[in-house]
């Protein structure tokens, strides 16, 4: 009768960490597009074709959404998470 209610609380703290990931990968997501949204910051390919280098605070558009990376903001946001999980 132990081995059942053992399963569940195995799938059901997984489901926790799973859930935690979820939340912490998604949240830093919106985070990262509302500072590259803040910030315009001008991204290395517009410096080498058009000159341009800087902040373009308030811009939307390819040219100006190089900063926060998104990758980088991912993998800081998993990282605490799978330490914590193993």
């Amino acid at each position: 009768m132990t081995e059942p209610i053992a399963a569940l609380r195995r799938w059901h703290n997984l489901a926790r960490w799973a859930f935690a990931m979820v939340a912490a990968v998604g949240g830093s997501g919106i985070v990262a597009n509302l500072l590259k949204l803040l910030l315009g910051k001008a991204r290395p390919k517009v410096l080498f074709e058009d000159g341009r280098f800087g902040f373009t605070p308030f811009s939307y558009g390819y040219e100006v959404n190089s900063m926060p990376s998104g990758h980088a903001t991912t993998c800081g946001a998993a990282a605490p998470i799978l330490a914590l999980a193993f």
